[in-house]
């Protein structure tokens, strides 16, 4: 409640057992905020020893400190739903003002992967039949976003065999119907070492002034076998997309991953990431930000966020060491609000190795 200077948490309430629900486990939490600073988390609930689960949202009109029952976005048996993301549509201009979509992608048990969207008109409460932007190959990580006039867009990565691309569709009544998906770029990522960056996931932001849509990933294409991070464009609605630019600096041989992307009211794009630059055994992480003045068309050196390198080596383990397939990056008028995964502390529970935490700090430029 004071600008991100000090928090509390507790347990999202009736989803997990833990917290009086059903669901052994919960996972992939999203928020966004909505009008009248009501504020939504989305997640999924499942189950290690059956195959009950779904896409779920919870809603809070005081800021967090409670919350309503989770309802059920989408559930079931048959499938298996993942990475979910939720916004809300809050723009004076659109006729759809507090409109919210949800989208995930859903594993099928004939093993195909297709992307789905839906939204709600009262407040989370119900939900429309979901629409799919596609079925073809296996798409995950869906970012939607609300855009000038309502026209909402979405942005995902597709693997078509053994090569992945990031797609884009947009809509432009609401989320009723779709456009077709676009290519932005083809994504080739060869994550870390050892480690679960989420190679290949994007972030994806938009200009709320301008319309512009901007996309950022890590990619390995300008130090082949070392990712960067790389930032493309839209200034036609989606319709196409720039070439990819380099937007993370320092050695080429040291890998710069999971990005975070946001844009300020006055159009200033910044791009958080992890950074190996500074440790050449590749185990210490830092956290950097970089800005574009420009629109994204050219990015000021990074600046490093963290005082002190932290190890990777007391992450989460999840198909080797794993900060997150995301981080978070936030915004209002000229300050940039980063969300990162860190293991400075000394664990609770086994010191003295570390513990991850969540960080941030607010990054006010001039």
């Amino acid at each position: 409640m004071d600008a991100g200077t000090t928090w509390q948490e507790s347990l999202l309430p009736r989803q997990t057992v833990a917290a009086g629900g059903s669901y052994e486990r919960t996972s992939d939490p999203w928020v966004a905020f909505g009008t009248g600073g009501r504020a939504y988390f989305a997640s999924l609930g499942f189950n290690e020893t059956n195959p009950q689960n779904g896409v779920y949202l919870s809603s809070s009109d005081d800021g967090g400190l409670t919350w309503n029952d989770p309802v059920a976005v989408h559930s079931g048996t048959s499938t298996f739903d993942d990475k979910e993301a939720v916004v809300v549509d809050t723009r004076d201009d659109s006729p759809y003002k507090g409109r919210v979509y949800v989208g995930w992608d859903s594993i099928t048990a004939s093993r195909q992967q297709p992307e789905l969207i839906t939204y709600s008109d009262d407040g989370g409460h119900s939900f429309q039949p979901p629409v799919t932007l596609t079925s073809q190959g296996a798409n995950l990580g869906i970012l939607p976003l609300v855009g000038p006039g309502g026209i909402v867009h979405a942005v995902w990565l597709s693997y078509q065999g053994r090569q992945a691309f990031l797609l884009a569709s947009h809509s432009t009544d609401g989320g009723r119907t779709w456009s077709a998906p676009v290519t932005i770029s083809t994504v080739d990522a060869y994550g870390v070492d050892g480690s679960r960056t989420g190679a290949g996931l994007a972030s994806a932001a938009i200009d709320g002034g301008n319309g512009t849509v901007y996309a950022a990933w890590e990619d390995g294409r300008f130090t082949p076998g070392t990712d960067q991070v790389v930032l493309s464009r839209s200034t036609d609605g989606g319709q196409t997309w720039s070439a990819p630019v380099r937007v993370s600096d320092g050695p080429g041989d040291a890998a710069n991953f999971t990005p975070a992307v946001a844009v300020t009211p006055e159009g200033w794009v910044g791009v958080s990431y992890y950074s190996l630059r500074n440790n050449p055994a590749h185990v210490l992480v830092d956290e950097y930000l970089s800005v574009s003045k420009s629109g994204g068309q050219t990015f000021a050196n990074s600046q490093r966020l963290t005082a002190s390198s932290w190890d990777l080596r007391f992450a989460a383990t999840s198909d080797g060491f794993f900060l997150g397939d995301y981080q978070g990056l936030a915004t209002t008028s000229k300050t940039f609000y980063p969300l990162w995964i860190g293991t400075f502390s000394a664990s609770r529970l086994d010191p003295p190795a570390r513990q991850p935490d969540a960080y941030t700090r607010a990054i006010k430029l001039r």
